[in-house]
């Protein structure tokens, strides 16, 4: 008879610090890019245009 699998194998392992360094600089080089591309924006219609435009090049 097999033994049950126990959770403590599925989970993931734990992200490093590095990792979670990357994805906060990410996210503040695209908070920045958004706030540049935006600022210029008179429309709705290019509000939406430069946030899509940020996160494109940002990589989010």
């Amino acid at each position: 008879m097999n033994a049950p699998i126990r959770s403590r194998h599925l989970k993931r392992p734990r992200q490093s610090r590095q990792h979670y360094r990357s994805i906060d600089k990410r996210d503040q080089h695209y908070e920045l890019l958004k706030s540049q591309l935006a600022a210029s924006a008179k429309t709705p219609a290019e509000y939406d245009a430069a946030v899509r435009q940020a996160a494109r090049i940002a990589g989010v």
